[in-house]
């Protein structure tokens, strides 16, 4: 499914950008739409789950790899910032990469300095 893509300017829109394209890669792998495979990752929000951990975690780590890869070819990032964003993408934890892409933004703009 395309998408118009997150507007705003500066590394926090861009990595808001990348989180999204992610997911809707990993929904896409999954066959899903991006806020089902979401709210199948929490299952105190009742939802019936139709995949296992291990095939969450290898769809959204691989749509956000796709993402990232994406991103640098459009020089939206670049080599240091998608080196960097590739090793948390294959490295930290699910629930994390969900929940916590705004507060990645914020703190890598702190390091990066903002775009």
């Amino acid at each position: 499914m395309r998408r118009e893509a997150f507007t705003g300017d500066g590394f926090d829109a861009t990595v808001q950008r990348i989180v999204l394209d992610g997911l809707d890669g990993a929904a896409c792998e999954l066959d899903t739409t991006r806020e089902e495979l979401v709210l199948s990752i929490d299952p105190a929000l009742g939802r019936d789950v139709e995949w296992d951990r291990e095939t969450l975690e290898r769809a959204v780590r691989s749509g956000l790899l796709e993402a990232i890869d994406n991103a640098q070819a459009r020089d939206d990032i670049g080599s240091l910032e998608a080196g960097i964003l590739r090793q948390v993408a294959e490295h930290a934890r699910l629930d994390w990469l969900i929940e916590g892409g705004s507060s990645l933004a914020d703190q890598l703009g702190g390091i990066f300095g903002r775009r």
